[in-house]
């Protein structure tokens, strides 16, 4: 148990620095300094720590839970019991305009076109399914 609350610490430390990271990262895009695709690196970096804290958490209480049980304790007793401390939740995350730093709006690509079927295409009879033609290039 002991392992998981430092587990919940370490993790809480990662995410802190995962958000000051992006928070960086943010302001080199602004001045040009960095590019899109490291914009996404610290977000997806930011998002495991996370995971990775709310694991610790799950897994803390999990073993909170399992001590209750062996002790033939009502569910939530050894929180209420003893003074045991629950993590510290995590500081919000800013929201943003748009998606990009600079709060432009996001441009998505174009839906796919429909699948097409035809009949009576493959040995069996079962109807074969084709993507349909890709739209021309716009350049």
């Amino acid at each position: 148990m002991v392992a998981s609350r430092e587990r919940i610490d370490l993790a809480r430390t990662a995410v802190v620095q995962a958000t000051e990271n992006l928070r960086l990262l943010e302001v080199r895009y602004r001045n040009g300094d960095a590019t899109p695709t490291d914009i996404v690196d610290s977000e997806a970096a930011l998002t495991r720590s996370q995971q990775r804290y709310f694991s610790a958490t799950y897994t803390y209480l999990a073993a909170l839970a399992r001590v209750d049980y062996a002790l033939g304790q009502q569910q939530g007793a050894s929180l209420t019991g003893e003074p045991v401390v629950l993590p510290a939740p995590l500081p919000p995350r800013e929201e943003r305009q748009g998606a990009s730093p600079r709060g432009e709006p996001v441009v998505l690509p174009a839906p796919l076109p429909p699948r097409v079927e035809r009949q009576g295409a493959s040995p069996t009879g079962e109807p074969e399914v084709l993507p349909a033609p890709l739209p021309p290039k716009v350049e």
